[in-house]
């Protein structure tokens, strides 16, 4: 869906132009970027379609409703909704980046590390995190998926660097 096209005059706009953007929520690239020089091993984690993930409310998912009947012009019209968080709402980054952030807050209580990772070193949908050692590493990489997995998130990659000698 385009939800930047401008609908024809006299209303001369688009759905992206009417709805509220939320504040910027997200950590600074440079500092996500530079905290990985913090650790010994480090990683990045890419989120699986990040804004699918995240389910639309019910009001929300009318503000995209299309109607069609399949180019049969006989069939009686069928209403469909879009159930997801679109990638093209102006508001899409901030409520994925909310959820995710809520999730970690709300499921990552026994696993106190992890949460923090991806509430403070998380940008759009790559999540990065180090440790001092390789077996800490991959257990803060499956702490990370566990939390992320209770919001219904999951990752697809995972890229491991050893970082240089201190």
């Amino acid at each position: 869906m385009n939800n930047s096209l401008k609908q024809p005059s006299p209303v001369s706009k688009s759905l992206n132009d009417i709805l509220m953007k939320g504040p910027s929520s997200l950590v600074g690239i440079f500092a996500v970027t530079l905290s990985l020089r913090e650790h010994q091993y480090a990683m990045t984690k890419d989120l699986s379609k990040f804004y699918q993930k995240v389910n639309a409310d019910e009001v929300a998912q009318h503000v995209r409703r299309v109607l069609g009947r399949g180019c049969d012009t006989d069939k009686k019209l069928s209403v469909y909704v879009t159930t997801t968080v679109n990638f093209g709402d102006r508001p899409a980054g901030y409520i994925a980046i909310a959820a995710l952030r809520k999730t970690a807050e709300q499921m990552g209580k026994d696993l106190p590390e992890a949460p923090w990772f991806l509430m403070n070193r998380t940008y759009v949908d790559d999540a990065s995190g180090g440790a001092a050692t390789m077996d800490r590493l991959k257990e803060l990489s499956k702490e990370l998926e566990i939390i992320a997995a209770q919001g219904g998130f999951e990752f697809k990659e995972t890229l491991i660097v050893r970082g240089s000698s201190r």
